[in-house]
């Protein structure tokens, strides 16, 4: 995610794991007239209320509508774009009108009132490119997070700017292929360096660059000669492993056959180092993925959402202990983190695709997986009430967007679907 997986299921990165816990400015009043700030500080006071230990997601809200040439949404994000300490709604979709398919990244900002303010619209001008991917990071390390975007040609980086982005900037790699970009921190120096994977006529194009403000890349390794032979390109990167205290990226393409192929990289004193190893999963499918301390001992486990379910990789190996299998009625589609009940442990939130009801209509469901800093297992599937009539493959994004302490949900599901909902949480 030629892989071009995002494409065909029109989901794709997720959101950031890395994002800041939003804060909340004093003053802000939420829908109720009430102070945001003082409730917060109200509730933390608060030693006679029990803390919550249920989420569920309330009724389906429509926040936004997308315009009709931005109809193919790669991904939506719940992060703080406005610098106001309060946690927007970022939506990236690719451009389906005659200037082109860059991605066009739309700013909901939060306006504190359980509301959103006019959209905030960046777009590039390179009519040369289409879009493929989209992930979250922070590339010139000015702790604001920016929007990389895997093209056709290479791949492309929306600043983050404070009041939403900047319009994308393209790097042409002279590539033939789709890409994906992905950002991933190596050396520790506070920007996330850019890992791309795309495809020449010659083989698989795969490597690792640096980028800032005003269109130019330094290239920083190039892996292509030792990429694997005859293992397709780099899907994503689907998390990080600590392994003696040197961060370590991991990355995961499909195998034609079952199960996927697992590259790892980090910086060392000779620069940036690629290895391959197996990631045996149990279906031949990768969808999406993340990182996740699912025990609290200190070591990231790898959460993957594939064509067989969901998953989860310890970092001692020993394979994958599958946490929701995909059924004849059921499947799932994409998978993110967090932290439902504002417990410190982050949950975990699957997008489930639900054709039992036989009536011609898709429904989206919400399978969560509370975290408890002992282990992860499947406890609820919640309908949501939305149905469509193709395939809802949703992207997610999740955040506190109202400051009442619980976790909600923003989904768009559907090929082409143009509506941005919020599942405001229950926490009980």
């Amino acid at each position: 995610m030629s892989f071009l997986l995002v494409l065909l299921l029109a989901c794709r990165v997720a959101d950031s794991p890395d994002s800041p816990d939003p804060g909340v400015d004093p003053g802000v009043v939420d829908s109720g007239g009430d102070d945001i700030a003082a409730d917060t500080a109200d509730t933390a006071d608060s030693g006679s209320e029990a803390a919550p230990t249920h989420w569920s997601p309330g009724t389906p809200e429509s926040i936004w509508t997308m315009d009709a040439s931005a109809g193919f949404a790669l991904a939506v994000w719940v992060t703080d774009a406005t610098d106001d300490g309060l946690p927007d709604v970022v939506v990236a979709a690719r451009d389906v009108s005659e200037a082109g398919r860059l991605l066009r990244i739309t700013t909901l900002p939060n306006d504190g009132h359980g509301g959103f303010g006019a959209p905030l619209l960046a777009v590039g001008d390179d009519s040369t490119t289409n879009s493929y991917s989209a992930d979250l990071a922070d590339v010139d390390g000015d702790g604001r997070l920016d929007v990389l975007v895997g093209t056709s040609r290479g791949f492309g980086v929306s600043f983050g700017n404070g009041a939403g982005f900047d319009p994308q900037e393209d790097h042409d790699l002279g590539w033939d292929y789709g890409s994906t970009a992905n950002g991933v921190d190596l050396d520790g120096d506070g920007a996330d360096e850019i890992v791309v994977s795309g495809g020449q006529r010659t083989g698989t194009a795969f490597g690792l660059y640096r980028a800032g403000p005003g269109g130019e890349e330094e290239p920083l390794a190039d892996w292509s000669a030792e990429y694997p032979s005859g293992m397709p390109m780099v899907s994503e990167v689907v998390g990080y492993r600590d392994a003696d205290g040197v961060p370590t990226a991991v990355f995961a393409g499909v195998h034609e056959q079952r199960g996927t192929g697992d590259l790892s990289a980090h910086a060392d004193g000779a620069g940036y180092t690629l290895a391959y190893t197996e990631l045996r999963l149990t279906g031949d499918g990768l969808y999406s993925g993340f990182s996740l301390d699912v025990d609290d001992d200190g070591a990231l486990d790898v959460i993957t959402e594939g064509s067989a379910g969901l998953e989860v990789t310890p970092p001692a190996g020993g394979g994958p202990r599958m946490l929701r299998a995909r059924d004849r009625t059921t499947y799932g589609t994409f998978a993110l983190p967090a932290d439902l009940l504002g417990d410190g442990h982050p949950d975990v939130i699957e997008a489930v695709g639900d054709h039992s009801d036989q009536g011609g209509l898709v429904n989206l469901d919400l399978a969560v997986l509370p975290g408890d800093g002992v282990s992860l297992d499947l406890a609820e599937v919640f309908p949501t009430g939305l149905a469509f009539a193709s395939t809802p493959t949703a992207v997610l994004g999740a955040g506190d967007l109202d400051g009442d302490g619980c976790g909600d949900v923003v989904a768009l599901a559907g090929v082409y679907q143009d509506v941005v909902y919020r599942l405001p949480g229950r926490c009980e």
